[in-house]
């Protein structure tokens, strides 16, 4: 390989390694706590003294096609990780060419909004209001004798019963009123 080629192919290794890096007069230069990690990692002593050299690593890093993560494992003397995994981002291509994209219909987000939010549901429009009146499934507590939106009691950790409305009778009910048949599992806040 011409000089050209081993120093893109070893600073395409430094950024797939996440190294940090700078470029200087057609060379790669690492500040001293990235060196000593790099060079830990690859087999060699923190000071550079030692029996491990480049001839070593270019000679374990052979012609086969294999990552850098691999080839950075087999030199190494602790396993290491990939750092991201496979991921799917939503800067991916090309973020410069990225616009504006108008939603239709109501977008969701992961807290209830509500009408708080505006017709855009929006969560600064939501924290303006100062509170979000939305329906909820409705718990209670037998030790704590609390309700609470959570099937586990906040207080006690312990299971909580689920319990129902009726908006006839306006009253809680354990399954289903007796004189309705409609409940809902959910009972509306007063304003």
């Amino acid at each position: 390989k011409t000089e050209k080629e081993r120093f893109q192919v070893g600073k395409r290794a430094l950024e797939l390694l996440g190294v940090e890096h700078e470029i200087a007069t057609e060379n790669v230069v690492l500040n001293k706590v990235n060196t000593q990690s790099l060079l830990v990692n690859l087999g060699f002593d923190k000071d550079f003294k030692g029996e491990v050299g480049f001839d070593f690593v270019f000679g374990k890093i052979g012609e086969e096609k294999r990552s850098v993560l691999e080839i950075v494992n087999e030199l190494s003397k602790f396993k290491i990780k990939d750092k991201a995994g496979s991921w799917i981002g939503s800067r991916m291509g090309r973020p410069e060419k990225a616009k504006l994209r108008k939603l239709t219909g109501s977008p969701n987000v992961l807290f209830p909004i509500g009408t708080e939010g505006g017709r855009l549901r929006s969560v600064n429009a939501a924290v303006e209001v100062g509170s979000v009146k939305s329906s909820f499934p409705f718990y209670y507590c037998k030790d704590c004798k609390r309700e609470s939106i959570y099937r586990t009691c906040e207080v006690c950790s312990k299971k909580t019963v689920k319990k129902f409305y009726c908006r006839m009778c306006d009253k809680e009910v354990e399954e289903k009123c007796e004189l309705h048949d409609s409940v809902q599992n959910y009972k509306n806040g007063k304003d």
